[in-house]
């Protein structure tokens, strides 16, 4: 999963298997989409390194990319 799209995929697929919901309304709660966005940002968080700080504020570069929250 090269882009922050399939690890989105990847998370809400998670999500997805591990809730089984017993009507649409409670697989759109509060609750279950928190749970949804958790999965999501956890999924993303190994590409957090694409953001980079510096002193002309902050940008998204690929320089650093696969550093250390990679291995």
């Amino acid at each position: 999963m090269p882009t922050p799209i399939g690890h989105t995929l990847a998370g809400l697929t998670v999500w997805a298997i591990t809730r089984k919901p017993a009507s649409l309304k409670e697989a759109l709660s509060e609750e279950s989409l928190g749970w949804a966005a958790l999965c999501v940002v956890a999924a993303n968080i190994s590409d957090a390194d694409f953001i980079m700080v510096s002193e002309d504020g902050v940008r998204l570069s690929g320089l650093y990319h696969h550093g250390i929250t990679h291995s």
